[in-house]
């Protein structure tokens, strides 16, 4: 909640507000990912970045996935975000996760302004990524 309170007390004084979000880290599950939209509707950040997460050597989440790595590109120096870990669900799973994400979040934006084609079009496209969601657990 702490997060939430200074995105809002900031944009309060007229800054522009970001954050960044990622899905996929071990042990979420589909109630951390809807309070993940719960929080960006709330906190209502001016924009936000969501990705799969990636571990970073040398962090926490690399050190807890390191024996689950799945693949690396085989390079010297691979990118970090190159290096995959087995998750909970399916690499497919997050990708429609993070449309589900993306699309709730600008239904809700579109709605509070009165901009009735794109709130339905993102919550149709919301709502299509909820369903595809069950089939892909």
């Amino acid at each position: 909640h702490k997060v939430r309170e200074m995105i809002q007390k900031t944009k309060k004084t007229g800054i522009e507000t970001g954050t960044f979000i990622m899905l996929g880290y071990p042990g979420e599950t589909m109630e951390d990912i809807h309070e993940t939209v719960r929080h960006l509707k709330e906190s209502q950040p001016d924009q936000f970045t969501i990705n799969l997460a990636y571990p970073i050597k040398g962090t926490a989440l690399y050190n807890t996935v390191e024996n689950k790595i799945t693949s690396e590109t085989g390079w010297p120096l691979p990118l970090d975000r190159d290096i995959q870990f087995k998750r909970t669900y399916k690499p497919a799973f997050y990708n429609m996760a993070i449309r589900m994400v993306y699309n709730s979040v600008y239904a809700d934006k579109y709605r509070k302004t009165g901009n009735g084609i794109e709130f339905i079009k993102h919550k149709m496209k919301s709502l299509a990524a909820l369903l595809a969601l069950q089939f892909l657990k």
